[in-house]
């Protein structure tokens, strides 16, 4: 279990660069309630129990309280973290 994380790294960045993402025209809202919630789908060790998208300027997120994660977007830079 020791690679799963950077697995899931890999993951995110490959989908966020095989995606034509131009923030500039994308409804950011739409576009981070979707990429939470393949995260949720392809990721259930990670991201269990769906949670509600929070919004807290400049960012849209979720928290998971079983695993102590957070993933979102930020508004200001338009890129995805997960901590």
């Amino acid at each position: 279990m020791k690679n799963t994380p950077k697995k899931f790294a890999i993951g995110i960045y490959a989908i966020i660069l095989s995606s034509n993402f131009n923030p500039a025209f994308a409804d950011l809202s739409s576009d981070t309630e979707t990429l939470l919630n393949w995260a949720e789908n392809t990721y259930p060790a990670y991201f269990p129990n769906h949670q509600a998208t929070q919004s807290i300027e400049p960012w849209l997120f979720r928290f998971y309280p079983d695993t102590g994660i957070y993933a979102g977007v930020n508004k200001g830079d338009n890129k995805v973290y997960v901590t």
